[in-house]
């Protein structure tokens, strides 16, 4: 089980749960399914394809010292190797470290308003 912190809003939770998979609630996945709604694959700090890689490690939002604790924490646990591939198998045996999950847990809540815009939980 992927052990996520107590005291997750629902939507900080399908955000979390969302990023384990390729098809997610993020820029880059949903621009591919509707270009209409989703005009632009990017996030809004850059020209970065918004994609769960991106916002754990690499967004403008996040705070230098929390994507560089995420990272080595993801690095920790899968291996250097492993952790540098952007793939959601990396991220699914990453999150089952509950050391990960907080900080993966942090790290949406900050960047929470950019993501919540792209998805209705109603």
């Amino acid at each position: 089980p992927i052990p996520l912190p107590p005291g997750l809003l629902r939507e900080e939770e399908v955000i979390i749960m969302s990023m384990m998979y390729p098809n997610n609630t993020l820029n880059y996945f949903l621009h591919s399914i509707n270009q209409d709604k989703f005009p632009s694959p990017k996030c809004d700090c850059s020209d970065s394809n918004q994609t769960a890689h991106h916002v754990l490690f690499n967004c403008g939002y996040i705070d230098e010292s929390m994507k560089l604790e995420a990272k080595n924490l993801v690095q920790q646990v899968v291996g250097q190797a492993d952790a540098a591939i952007e793939s959601s198998l990396v991220l699914i045996k990453a999150c089952q470290n509950k050391e990960v999950m907080y900080i993966i847990s942090e790290i949406v809540k900050r960047q929470a308003t950019h993501i919540k815009a792209n998805i209705d939980l109603n």
